[in-house]
């Protein structure tokens, strides 16, 4: 069984990629267990965002399948079946389709220096072992939705009844960062297919 599902955004969208390379850059830069601060590695933090985004030139702004996924096995943790939840059922029998899916937000960009001068880079101050520390993020702004398709290899263990209850607590759980206070949505089963 195959859904077309649509998630339409309710809060903004906050992302925060694993960017390895950063990483790796960050424990470089440490001496004596002290991370080094001189104008280069500020002026990269000031652009860590692009590292920190899902972007890719021929798609733009997107989500990928395994957030899409991980929000539904969270969400799936959230439904008792006797004495466990439908999680392990979920992850046996949810997939999404796409590897990337489309971001379909209010403005189309060609470039991240569009995104950034739109104003869709967050600024706000984090804290890393009780060290106040800027931080800069792709914050995609309300309204903003992701249609994608979801393959459900076993019907008779997953349901649609219990797909859609998935999908209604994957919306109030949210996407990406810090959720749910950014990244909640409203979850809509297009067309069910066979």
């Amino acid at each position: 069984m195959e859904a077309d599902i649509v998630y339409t955004g309710e809060r903004d969208l906050l992302m925060n990629r694993m960017d390895i390379e950063r990483l790796k850059e960050s424990a470089e830069n440490k001496v004596g267990g002290k991370r080094v601060k001189n104008k280069e590695s500020l002026e990269k933090m000031k652009n860590e965002w692009r590292g920190n985004c899902y972007w890719l030139e021929k798609v733009g702004l997107y989500c990928p399948a395994e957030n899409i996924e991980a929000n539904l096995f969270e969400a799936a943790k959230k439904i008792q079946l006797g004495r466990g939840t439908m999680k392990q059922i979920a992850m046996r029998n949810l997939t999404v389709k796409e590897p990337c899916v489309p971001i379909q937000c209010s403005k189309t960009f060609k470039s991240l220096d569009e995104v950034m001068k739109a104003g869709w880079v967050d600024e706000r101050v984090a804290r890393q072992q009780m060290t106040p520390v800027v931080r800069h993020r792709v914050m995609i702004p309300v309204p903003w939705k992701v249609a994608f398709t979801l393959l459900v290899t076993d019907e008779s263990e997953m349901d649609k009844k219990n797909l859609v209850d998935i999908l209604a607590w994957g919306g109030k759980l949210g996407l990406m960062d810090w959720r749910p206070k950014f990244g909640t949505f409203e979850p809509e089963v297009i067309a069910w297919r066979d």
